[in-house]
């Protein structure tokens, strides 16, 4: 029995449909969703893949997606194809007149429901939703707000009705940085011929060494220096360093010398001191007393063995873009077997079974691709 009712028999009063005050807005399409990204509650991570899945699918039948923000500070996303600033009363008028609304608010899902409108929320204490009363039996489907997008993607989906593919992937592992855009060069060329300029990027000097093509590319970006050579910043004006240099993390072995650690300490930009040689690491930093070294080791992830096994079966998508001789690499593994991708947006690519595509795991996404 709906809990409304059962509430209502025991306490021996009448039930009567709940009103929300609703204020006219005119439709932003004839068909459309909507999508709402609360700052008042727990940002669900995977929204921009949500809705990357679900607009290549709506397209094709003239739904639209539409973004609601009540609030000024809601993060717009990428790929809906409107947003609108709303009131309360509002964002209730075009839910009731919407095929589907997802959202991180607990209170929009229950508008949602006082309309019958299936909805999709992600929180985390959603778990006794169902539990409370409602008006409606509607559906309500409800995901943590780390849950993989593509099985949020399927209950839109369904709901709507619309065929699709998605229930042949399926996401096994995500990693803490999957979400983080990062753009990264290999200096082995000039960064101007890319037209790549004013943009945060990580200089992989520790790849590949071209004092030349690194100063160029830290001339016209904001930039992070990954390296374990001195690098003679000198040869640009000091307002260019203070600008454009976030950090300089250097790689320490036994084999610097403190000469160059001393000439790069010199420029008055935060420099984080990290060292890869775990087996010696006591060692370099007795040699190295001064200075605070960090240890890198490669994170321990839960079942990465059975990945490594079975990465015949398994693709992968990153967040990270990967400049190099000047072309785009999803990953350093992908870039030392030369396979380049001709567009910026994630898609699907074989895993590599290598040391340097584990080493960058927690920057991936890994899917386990089903037969037809």
């Amino acid at each position: 029995m709906n809990p409304i009712f059962k509430y209502c028999l025991s306490a021996g009063i009448k039930p009567h449909k709940p009103k929300i005050l609703k204020a006219f807005f005119t439709k932003p399409f004839e068909k459309f969703i909507i999508v709402e990204n609360s700052k008042n509650e727990s940002e669900y991570e995977n929204y921009e893949e949500l809705i990357e899945y679900l607009h290549s699918n709506l397209k094709t039948k003239n739904i639209g997606i539409v973004q609601l923000q009540l609030n000024a500070a809601d993060k717009k996303l990428e790929l809906v194809d409107k947003a609108i600033n709303v009131t309360p009363a509002q964002f209730c008028f075009l839910i009731e007149h919407s095929s589907l609304v997802i959202t991180n608010n607990k209170l929009s899902a229950e508008f949602a429901r006082i309309e019958n409108k299936a909805n999709i929320l992600f929180n985390n204490q959603a778990q006794s939703f169902n539990q409370k009363p409602y008006w409606y039996p509607n559906d309500t489907f409800w995901f943590p707000t780390n849950s993989f997008s593509e099985k949020s993607a399927i209950k839109a989906l369904e709901s709507l009705g619309i065929k699709h593919s998605l229930n042949l992937i399926d996401p096994v592992f995500q990693g803490e940085y999957f979400n983080k855009k990062i753009i990264e060069i290999i200096p082995n060329f000039d960064v101007s011929e890319v037209n790549l300029s004013k943009q945060s990027i990580n200089i992989r000097a520790d790849y590949f060494f071209d004092e030349k093509n690194i100063l160029k590319a830290l001339g016209g970006n904001y930039c992070n220096i990954i390296t374990s050579r001195k690098i003679n910043l000198n040869k640009l004006p000091k307002e260019i360093i203070q600008k454009n240099l976030s950090q300089i993390n250097f790689e320490i072995n036994i084999d610097t010398p403190v000469e160059e650690i001393n000439f790069m300490k010199q420029f008055n930009t935060p420099i984080h001191f990290f060292c890869r040689d775990t087996k010696n690491i006591q060692e370099i930093r007795l040699k190295f007393i001064d200075e605070k070294i960090d240890k890198e080791a490669q994170d321990e992830i839960k079942g990465l063995d059975k990945y490594k096994k079975l990465c015949d079966n398994y693709f992968y998508k990153s967040s990270k873009i990967i400049f190099s001789n000047k072309q785009i690499f999803t990953s350093l593994a992908a870039e030392r077997a030369g396979r380049p991708i001709q567009t910026k947006s994630m898609q699907l690519e074989k895993v590599y079974n290598e040391e340097s595509f584990w080493q960058e795991i927690q920057h991936y996404k890994l899917i386990e691709k089903k037969n037809d």
